[in-house]
């Protein structure tokens, strides 16, 4: 679990995985030494979870991406130093940004390694707004922050904070699998759709061992010389089957987050 690390700006002599988080810049930046390809990968197309879990002297927000483990960043707007806006009150009532930056960032070489734009919901974002400014409106109490923050890491891992029942709001925002194939539709009871399904899928969706994924090794060898390299399926409405089949490379396309 990547914790703050408390500093202004890093360092590249301290070569320490960090996460710094400025809202008025609208970024989020993950400092990782030499971060590994499933890193990068759930970086640059996993899915993005975002929580909300406020305490009276600080904000946390928790956040999980791709299959990666859950992480959190402690948040005060009086220590968000990288603010130059002064009308930002009038602002924050006006409006709330939605749309943030994701950076993930090679300690060890210096480099970006990924970007990414994402944009929360509108329920999660006036929420982060209102948080921030509660926080505003407080007189801001250094020692207090830090004992709170302290208290918290002591007694919570980042995954107990997202189950937390003080978490506030939610927000998921998908990755970028990309669908190769379109759905095909099946009803059980052998009337069909104009799609047919292959025999191979019927086979496999009816086989009771089976619960809605399709392995590699469960594909033909015809279908895999396509690049699909799994698949899945559920039932809807206890009615019909829907399959998804999915290519090898996790193809970035257009979408709104």
């Amino acid at each position: 679990m990547l914790k703050e690390t408390g500093d202004t700006e890093f360092s590249l002599l301290k070569i320490k995985d960090f996460i710094k988080f400025y809202y008025f810049k609208r970024t989020l930046i993950f400092g990782m030494r030499n971060p590994s390809r499933v890193e990068k990968n759930a970086f640059k197309s996993g899915d993005l979870i975002f929580k909300l879990f406020p305490q009276p002297n600080v904000l946390f927000l928790v956040f999980k991406f791709g299959d990666l483990d859950w992480s959190d960043i402690a948040y005060s707007f009086h220590l968000d130093f990288i603010r130059k806006d002064e009308n930002f009150m009038e602002y924050l009532l006006k409006s709330y940004p939605k749309e943030f930056n994701l950076v993930l960032f090679d300690v060890f070489t210096g480099k970006v390694k990924i970007t990414r734009k994402f944009s929360f919901n509108n329920e999660f974002a006036r929420n982060l707004r209102d948080k921030i400014l509660s926080q505003c409106e407080k007189p801001f109490n250094l020692d207090k922050y830090k004992a709170e923050v302290k208290q918290i890491y002591n007694n919570y891992f980042s995954s107990h904070l997202a189950l937390n029942k003080k978490v506030s709001s939610s927000c998921r925002i998908s990755g970028a699998w990309h669908k190769d194939f379109k759905e095909i539709l099946y009803e059980r009871y052998g009337f069909g759709t104009n799609n047919s399904i292959p025999k191979w899928i019927y086979k496999e969706i009816h086989n009771p061992k089976i619960n809605g994924l399709i392995t590699k090794e469960q594909i033909p060898e015809e279908v895999l010389r396509l690049g699909v390299v799994k698949g899945t399926y559920k039932k809807v409405k206890n009615r019909y089957w829907t399959v998804e089949l999915y290519k090898k490379k996790k193809i970035k396309k257009n979408r709104k987050n």
